[in-house]
């Protein structure tokens, strides 16, 4: 796939003639018009097998305003995979058992609570509470709960099995297995009867009751101290929000303005740091061939050891290192030139990130897309989880093997109902991301077009948004089923790994046919991606259907593989550098405020544990900030693509951003040619 990026269109000639030169400079002075893209290079059509789509008129103002319903049928298809989400859910509510989930077994494979008999024992407690006996549980009426030793009871009201025959409190006994502990617990879910007091069981072994004591009792005192820090100082969690927006902000005028100083001091510490591994690669080796022959000249001196023998180790040290020395030089040099060949395309892919930066500080309404995303993928995972529950719990429920938990068996048709609804999540949520991201490149188009001759930019996020339901809502959701399908077979194979895993090495050849299945799986979901996401681009400037917006986004791509390339890689570094800078400095901020202000430094227990919260919050506030960032960068970048199109059809000037408008005057006064008289910069 790299070679496939990297790949430049083929000509059908090496250069240019000298007399077709004459000519196209002629064209570019305007002593002959111009020719459209697709007459200039018709002399490769042949050869040249991605092509993007013939040029619409309308695209020369900008994104089309007339538009039509695209991809019908996929609507509908959404549309009633939604009424049978509804059917799905109707279903599980009426047949599904949750309750059943939440119910504990006891020795005799009897469920607390649920089964005949046992509808008044539904508290679930382990008489001999050791890991060894784990699956030793009887059903309770009630926990024992008790203020003092004095109040603890001698025997428990249980439900009588052959396994546990009586509930009153035996701990004279050598034999573990048929000792009965009663001992003070606290109830959890409702259902489980868990340990209080620590002390007593020390009767049955020290060493675990450690453990215990380890585990919960520190951990029921950590979290108790967590929910005290957390309603002491609730408005800083408020207030970071607004903080890691702040930074966000800073970041943004710090790309518009230092972008381009930070990657060129990026590639000169890159190329600096290759040269300087080499050398201390090289200087090692020195040193041991050094060593070495002081070593030979010492051992043939005393004539005790064949120093071909003793010295094979450091030979061989020695050679790696010069091999190392030598190929980090190699691969410096070889960036070196790199950088000289793609000097343009990296001034290029700065300006775009520059592009950006403006664009956000022109269309700041456009941030609020990814937090409504958020928000509506949470309640949709929120009901999506509910009647999971009930669907899930529709089948037969028995014992798990060994423990006290309960295990459903599916039948046939619960099985593929499963499978449907797990599609069901895959599929919105790809849906919901669709829609971010061509609200989000469609608000980029508007303002990349409205800085010359083109259209208003007017209510871009608003007028994005009803091109989203009226006309385009079929095509993303296209473009989401592809993707959620593929993730759906991945977790189907992950499931059937974990089922062959319990056969331990009798399927180990069909364990690796389904890891490779993954592997394979997993880079197509990842391609798809990164198709869908160009491709919604190509839907939110030209108004076409999905598989003409992929075909002519990959053409795109194909014919501009380095600066696709080039973005790709400066970008997704500034992106992450982004979101780590606004969840450490939200973290920062969050902690100088906990321990420095007297309202909230004597309030809190521990400032480590609100510090991890201030930066999930900075964290996800920067993964918003970036995502935006990123998607109007890939949306500009095609936009530039298409503008140089259609300066060569139309004969007129660029309609880019000052920023670009600035790279192209330096292009054209440094170098031949420029994205707008046709050379490819």
């Amino acid at each position: 796939f790299f070679f496939l990026m990297i790949r430049r269109p083929p000509r059908s000639t090496q250069s240019r003639s000298s007399a077709a030169s004459d000519v196209y400079k002629r064209q570019v002075h305007g002593e002959l018009p111009l020719m459209s893209s697709t007459k200039y290079e018709q002399r490769d059509k042949n050869q040249l097998k991605f092509k993007v789509s013939e040029l619409d008129d309308r695209l020369n103002q900008g994104p089309v305003e007339e538009r039509s319903c695209t991809d019908i049928i996929c609507c509908g298809l959404f549309i009633a995979y939604w009424v049978g989400m509804f059917f799905v859910m109707s279903w599980g509510f009426n047949k599904g058992k949750p309750q059943y989930l939440a119910t504990f077994y006891d020795a005799n494979s009897k469920a607390c609570g649920v089964d005949d008999g046992y509808q008044e024992y539904k508290y679930i407690y382990f008489p001999t509470p050791l890991p060894a006996y784990f699956d030793k549980t009887v059903c309770l009426k009630s926990c024992p709960r008790y203020d003092d030793s004095s109040q603890k009871p001698k025997s428990l009201d249980c439900k009588i099995i052959p396994q546990i025959p009586s509930c009153v409190e035996n701990t004279f006994t050598t034999n573990v297995s048929s000792m009965f502990l009663i001992y003070n617990t606290t109830t959890y879910l409702d259902r489980l009867c868990f340990p209080f007091d620590l002390n007593e069981l020390r009767k049955i072994n020290n060493t675990y009751t450690q453990i215990f004591e380890s585990l919960f009792n520190d951990g029921q005192r950590a979290l108790d101290n967590f929910v005290a820090d957390v309603k002491a100082i609730w408005p800083i969690f408020l207030a970071c929000f607004g903080i890691a927006f702040v930074f966000g902000i800073v970041f943004m005028i710090f790309m518009r303005y230092f972008s381009g100083v930070v990657t060129w001091i990026m590639i000169a510490l890159y190329l600096v740091a290759l040269a300087g591994l080499g050398w201390l690669c090289f200087q090692r080796a020195k040193d041991l061939a050094n060593g070495e022959a002081g070593l030979q000249a010492k051992d043939s001196g005393d004539g005790q050891q064949n120093p071909s023998e003793k010295n094979e180790n450091v030979t061989r040290n020695k050679n790696i290192l010069y091999g190392f020395a030598y190929g980090f030089w190699a691969l410096d040099v070889i960036s070196l030139l790199a950088l000289c060949c793609l000097f343009s395309r990296i001034r290029l892919a700065i300006a775009i990130l520059k592009a950006s930066a403006d664009f956000l500080k022109t269309s700041f309404q456009v941030l609020i897309v990814p937090i409504v995303k958020i928000v509506v993928t949470g309640i949709f995972i929120g009901y999506w989880i509910v009647v999971f529950i009930f669907v899930y719990s529709v089948g037969d429920f028995q014992q798990r093997d060994g423990t006290p938990f309960p295990a459903v068996k599916w039948d046939k048709n619960t099985r593929y109902i499963v499978l449907y609804w797990v599609l069901a999540l895959f599929w919105n949520c790809a849906l919901f991301m669709a829609i971010s991201q061509f609200i989000i490149a469609s608000c980029a188009a508007m303002w990349y077009f409205s800085n010359g001759g083109g259209q208003q930019y007017h209510n871009p996020l608003t007028r994005s948004v009803w091109r989203v339901f009226r006309y385009h809502l079929g095509s993303l959701a296209f473009g989401s089923l592809i993707l959620a399908i593929v993730q759906t077979i991945r977790v189907v194979i992950s499931y059937y790994q974990a089922q062959l895993k319990k056969g331990a090495d009798n399927y180990r050849l069909l364990q690796y046919l389904l890891t490779c299945s993954q592997c394979l799986f997993d880079c197509l979901e990842r391609f798809i991606k990164f198709l869908n996401k160009n491709a919604y681009i190509q839907i939110a400037i030209k108004g076409s259907n999905f598989c003409q917006a992929a075909k002519d986004a990959f053409a795109l791509i194909w014919q501009n593989p380095i600066r696709f390339s080039v973005l790709a890689g400066i970008g997704s570094i500034f992106l992450f550098i982004g979101k780590i800078f606004i969840a450490f400095a939200t973290t920062v901020c969050g902690y100088l405020i906990i321990t420095r202000a007297e309202r909230y430094k004597n309030a809190i227990s521990s400032p480590i544990l609100p510090s991890i919260l201030f930066f999930i919050i900075g964290y996800f506030i920067g993964v918003g900030f970036m995502s935006v960032y990123g998607m109007a960068a890939d949306a500009i970048l095609q936009c530039f693509c298409l503008d140089e199109e259609l300066c060569k059809k139309n004969n007129r000037a660029s309609y880019a951003p000052k920023v670009l408008q600035d790279f192209i005057t330096d292009v054209e006064r440094t170098g031949p040619g420029s994205p707008t008289t046709g050379s490819r910069v």
